[in-house]
């Protein structure tokens, strides 16, 4: 799954890169913003909602929300799994 694709976050573009999804399902991206990278994930809870985790924390960070919030609609709007 290498279909890279970029958002606009903060200003500026970031790329984003998809990684393969772990053996709970739990789905990877790297996000590449200005002086550093993030790794963001994309998990359900027990009950089917979706969460966007920052991976250094394994919380909810107003980051991950943001971005994983734009990854989802670009997803949407190009038709790609995630």
């Amino acid at each position: 799954m290498k279909n890279t694709f970029s958002v606009h976050y903060g200003g500026n573009e970031i790329r984003i890169v998809p990684l393969p999804a772990d053996k709970h399902g739990n789905i990877f991206y790297d996000a590449y913003l200005p002086g550093e990278k993030i790794t963001i994930v994309y998990k359900e809870d027990d009950e089917g909602a979706g969460h966007w985790l920052d991976e250094k924390t394994n919380n909810t960070t107003a980051i991950s929300l943001e971005i994983g919030e734009l990854i989802e609609l670009y997803l949407l709007e190009n038709k790609l799994d995630n």
